[in-house]
């Protein structure tokens, strides 16, 4: 799980209560490099945004876009 100060923490913790799916992190990571890299030595999964996957090492890893739960963030850029 990312770290309570990520940005994507909100994100996962929302998820958990709309499903009413109590969760306790077991292991929490600094950043998504770390994730990918805690992931790709056999550590869990991770779910994380479509715009993170550039911050992780994909050599060993496979991305596979989740049906169920639907998750989505608002993107707020400058034009």
């Amino acid at each position: 799980m990312s770290a309570p100060h990520g940005s994507i923490r909100p994100i996962t913790d929302a998820a958990f209560l709309r499903l009413r799916a109590p969760m306790r992190p077991v292991l929490e990571y600094p950043s998504v490099a770390a994730c990918g890299a805690m992931v790709a030595a056999g550590l869990g999964i991770t779910a994380p945004p479509v715009l993170a996957l550039q911050l992780v090492n994909m050599a060993e890893l496979a991305a596979v876009p989740l049906t169920r739960p639907a998750v989505a963030r608002a993107f707020m850029g400058s034009l």
